[in-house]
């Protein structure tokens, strides 16, 4: 028992006495030395533009080579994370990038200078299936962009570069431009911006230690000076679920504040400061919504990442400061990190992890002090599996001469544990806890007449579907398919997307026996992927 305990705790990291997670998802190509900057003495590598379709979507890298003009710019795109750990090259020389990201569509979006937009269609070689959209025939030059995502699609949002507006689409593919004026003095240059509102695209951007809210459908500009900054504001991300933003200071300071007190003094609290200290934070990410990850850069060589609780309410203490500075996660190689709704994809080198705060329904169960329902069931099974007379104890315990609410909740939990544990060795011992314990609420030890409870129906449903859904996450994780996804990604994406990513790939096959285990109908399933199969190129 203490060994699968140790098992399942392994992982395990305490950061700022909160506890995470860090998995090892795939093994990835560096190709970073196959690319030199001619310009430079030393011959240092490029710095390539690196970008991680959500969801466990592939990853590309786009090096930046001299062409034979002066003005002359090629791009090489690697393309990695893919079935079967295949690459992707393509070639890209349509303008200097500015941006390089994906649509929910897996579609790679690259964003020129000159105010264009293009759609890359890695998945085929055929290049008619890319596109090339202008934002408007009057926008400038552009200095930065970023995407936002929603369940309608990709949209995008870029700054002029004389910085006298922004220029939005809603939906990348469907677009309708939407410009928004800013009235700026020439003297103020905007230092940072992000979206914090898709809905009707939000902004927020900061010039000096101001910072201003606005939108494509209000001419309002709501301004507000941030107290104590001396420093230029050189980040603002916005959290996962758009309820929280991120402010990285030119000088390593990071302030964390909730959207909704945007206007309101003591909008931003301070989370960490680098004292001045030389080897400060030079890029943050979120981590899921509720952590922030500061890369820290010591040397040519070595890379800390330092974990900043998110929570709004919680100022940074002497003991928090201390902690985040000493407890860090190192690489010897450059870093890159990719939001996720419950967690951040870390590429370093020829790994590719994925961190995250550890949930509170694993949490709950294997913490060694924990008195959870869904603890207590976890040992009890355990304490059977031994013949060890424990195992009573602790379902009696649950067990209520009154109601089994208890014995209930402990199933749910474990349940609930195994959808958010990534381990199937993990998994299955929790299922088979659940197991353990629906047998026991089948029966009413005190009423055998009444033995069938309404709950126990659910429970069964609620079991059957878990199992099936963690059958086929842990499938999607194999090197035939490599999309490694958790059980919250697969919620999020849903069947209908996940089959359209496969089709992609062209997994056919694999689709197609998805649809069988998840019982489609079959004109959202099979015949859809034999009709696709078909006009395949």
């Amino acid at each position: 028992m203490n060994e699968q305990m140790a098992n399942a705790t392994a992982s395990w990291r305490v950061f700022d006495d909160i506890t995470y997670k860090k998995t090892e998802t795939s093994i990835i190509v560096d190709y970073s030395s196959k690319f030199r900057d001619l310009s430079s003495s030393t011959g240092t590598t490029v710095n390539p533009f690196v970008a991680m379709a959500p969801c466990g979507g592939p990853i590309a890298s786009v090096y930046k080579r001299s062409g034979t003009g002066l003005n002359d710019v090629k791009y090489t795109v690697i393309v990695q994370n893919l079935p079967k750990h295949n690459m992707k090259l393509r070639e890209f020389d349509r303008g200097i990038l500015i941006l390089v990201d994906w649509t929910i569509n897996e579609d790679l979006l690259l964003v020129t200078e000159d105010g264009k937009y293009h759609i890359m269609d890695i998945f085929h070689y055929n290049t008619s299936n890319d596109k090339s959209i202008t934002l408007s025939e009057s926008v400038s030059t552009i200095s930065s962009a970023c995407t936002f995502k929603t369940n309608s699609g990709t949209g995008l949002v870029a700054l002029r570069k004389n910085q006298d507006g922004f220029v939005a689409v809603k939906n990348v593919y469907l677009p309708i431009i939407q410009t928004i004026s800013l009235n700026l003095d020439p003297r103020s240059v905007i230092s940072a911006w992000c979206v914090i509102d898709h809905a009707d695209i939000t902004l927020a951007y900061a010039y000096e230690n101001i910072i201003v809210t606005c939108s494509t459908i209000s001419s309002r500009r709501d301004s507000q000076t941030i107290p104590g900054i001396t420093d230029t504001i050189v980040k603002l991300i916005s959290s996962s679920n758009y309820k929280s933003i991120a402010m990285l200071k030119d000088n390593g300071d990071v302030l964390i504040g909730l959207k909704e007190n945007l206007g309101q003094p003591q909008a931003f609290i301070l989370k960490y400061t680098s004292n001045n200290d030389k080897n400060k934070i030079t890029d943050i990410a979120w981590c899921g919504s509720d952590t922030v990850i500061g890369i820290r850069s010591s040397s040519k060589t070595w890379f800390d990442l330092l974990i900043i609780n998110g929570k709004h309410s919680q100022s940074m203490t002497e003991k928090s400061q201390q902690a985040i500075t000493n407890d860090t996660l190192c690489y010897t190689s450059p870093v890159w990190l990719s939001t996720e709704i419950d967690g951040v994809r870390i590429i370093s080198g020829q790994t590719l992890d994925f961190f995250q705060r550890l949930p509170d329904e694993v949490f709950n169960i294997f913490d060694l002090l924990s008195n959870s329902p869904g603890a207590k069931l976890y040992s009890a099974y355990m304490d059977y599996k031994y013949e060890n007379q424990m195992a009573e104890m602790l379902l009696n315990q649950l067990k209520s001469s009154r109601s089994t609410n208890g014995l209930e909740e402990a199933v749910k939990q474990c349940i609930a544990g195994a959808s958010n544990e990534q381990d199937p060795s993990i998994q299955k011992i929790l299922l088979k806890a659940a197991l353990f314990g629906r047998a026991f609420l089948s029966v009413n030890l005190n009423n055998p007449k009444n033995s069938i409870r309404p709950t126990v129906s659910l429970i069964n449903d609620l079991c059957t579907n878990v199992i099936r859904d963690l059958r086929l996450i842990n499938n999607l994780q194999h090197i035939n398919i490599s999309m490694p996804i958790t059980y919250k990604q697969f919620e999020l994406i849903g069947s209908h997307i996940l089959i359209d990513r496969l089709l992609r790939r062209n997994l056919h096959e694999f689709a197609t026996s998805i649809t069988k285990l998840l019982r489609m109908p079959p004109e959202e399933g099979e015949n859809r992927i034999l009709v696709q199969w078909a006009v395949q190129e």
